[in-house]
């Protein structure tokens, strides 16, 4: 039985149409949001965060492969959208997760250590004991730590200062999700982002 990370990578290049996450909480939500963000790159695939109700615009031989990412908790919403054909990943809670998860590749977030240690060690090739127990107590983080430890692996150093912060941004980044699904505001959202990028860098400044 392959392991869940492999089960997100194969996705993206498979046949299936859907691929159903249960995050659990928005703090493993956002850990399993980063695998998918990198596993899209890695195949040169841009994900679109959308409501489950939209619908992609089709795309030409010349634009950029593209894979719907959605979030819901209503069963009818998740049922019809398993029977279109568009290529989508919908990541709900454990109920729903329970009941659809017969139907199509899942992941569950229950299994995060085991995720966590996956991507660690054979993903980014990393084995650190500070780093993995940083990311476990703050998944939510877990990628932004990641790329503090490439940065500079040689002093690298878990600072428990960070998890302070950990509901900040994880508040600011459910306002960016929140705006690019309802895609009003351009200029709400590009300050969000903004607002993130800047928290980010004096924090990371600190260390």
């Amino acid at each position: 039985m392959n392991n869940q990370f492999t089960i997100m990578k194969n996705f993206f290049l498979s046949e299936d149409k859907n691929l159903l996450i249960n995050q659990v909480n928005e703090e493993l939500g956002e850990f399993y949001i980063g695998v998918l963000k990198n596993l899209s790159e890695e195949q040169s695939i841009r994900l679109v965060f959308q409501d489950i109700d939209s619908q992609l615009i089709s795309h030409s031989l010349f634009e950029d492969v593209k894979i719907k990412l959605c979030k819901t908790t209503q069963s009818k919403k998740i049922e019809e959208a398993m029977l279109s054909y568009e290529k989508k990943i919908i990541i709900t809670d454990y109920r729903n997760w329970k009941k659809y998860a017969g139907n199509c590749p899942s992941v569950n977030g229950y299994k995060f250590k085991e995720d966590l240690k996956y991507v660690l060690e054979d993903f980014f090739t990393i084995s650190n004991k500070d780093l993995f127990n940083f990311c476990q107590q703050s998944p939510a983080l877990a990628f932004s730590e990641i790329n503090k430890y490439l940065i500079n692996s040689k002093n690298y150093k878990s600072d428990v200062k960070i998890m302070s912060n950990e509901n900040y941004i994880l508040n600011i980044r459910k306002d960016i999700f929140s705006e690019k699904q309802q895609n009003k505001n351009l200029q709400k959202l590009f300050e969000t982002i903004k607002r993130e990028a800047i928290y980010k860098k004096l924090n990371f400044l600190t260390f």
